[in-house]
């Protein structure tokens, strides 16, 4: 369901177990342009505190959890060519992961200049 007059990247809300969320386009928040959906396009549910959003991305093979000291500080190129979004990065599975906050991506906090 559209939201009128929402703020760039919220694009709707959804009912998820009986409590509606708002939903945020992650592509729109880190600055690329909208996409339409696609059957791999998901709703990743997540929570900040008391805060719950859904959150719409292209594609999520996998959830994982990390603990803090899996976690690096992004280089210094990557994390002001990011806005301040990604936070770190870390290695799983031979694969290099970025780690995004998440308090920008949903928060009240600027990115890209809004």
């Amino acid at each position: 369901t559209p939201v009128p007059n929402a703020r760039e990247g919220v694009i709707g809300v959804v009912q998820v177990r009986g409590r509606v969320l708002p939903v945020i386009d992650v592509r729109v928040r880190v600055g690329l342009a909208a996409a339409e959906p696609t059957p791999d396009t998901r709703l990743v549910v997540v929570r900040l505190g008391e805060r719950v959003v859904a959150l719409r991305v292209d594609r999520a093979r996998e959830l994982v959890r990390l603990e803090p000291e899996q976690v690096e500080p992004p280089p210094d190129l990557v994390a002001a060519g990011s806005g301040g979004l990604v936070c770190g990065v870390t290695r799983i599975r031979g694969r290099t992961l970025l780690v995004i906050d998440l308090g920008k991506l949903i928060g009240e906090e600027r990115v890209h200049g809004e």
